[in-house]
């Protein structure tokens, strides 16, 4: 998902702070790769052996707006598109481990947005 805060007052730098902080409390390895008005950072965290999972969060700023981009799970969205055939076919155990590890995603995702929160809303109204 991704926000835009036109006119926003909010320095890109507290934004990354924040953001990293977020990944590093939730135990994710961070990487990051800064670009002349942006900074992408890349969290990873393995939960089982094979299991490892990847956030993406792209801060950037223009002349007059803040964009926010927080990417996650994308590499199970086919294969929730196509639960029914699966379960059909027996792969039912698959679709299950897809969808809880679906909602871990969407929790991680909605904790970031309540973290960016306060940050952006204080920034916003200066």
């Amino acid at each position: 998902m991704e926000y835009r805060w036109k006119n926003s007052k909010l320095d890109v730098k507290s934004a990354v702070d924040t953001a990293q902080k977020f990944l590093r409390n939730r135990g994710f390895i961070i990487s990051s790769e800064e670009g002349e008005n942006s900074v992408k950072l890349t969290g990873a965290t393995r939960r089982e052996k094979y299991d490892v999972r990847l956030v993406k969060i792209t801060i950037s700023r223009s002349k007059d707006e803040l964009s926010i981009k927080f990417e996650a799970g994308d590499r199970m969205r086919p294969i929730l598109r196509f639960s029914s055939v699966f379960s059909v076919w027996g792969g039912g155990a698959i679709v299950l481990k897809e969808l809880k590890t679906a909602e871990q995603y969407d929790k991680i995702e909605e904790e970031f947005w309540r973290e960016m929160e306060p940050i952006v809303s204080a920034s916003s109204s200066r």
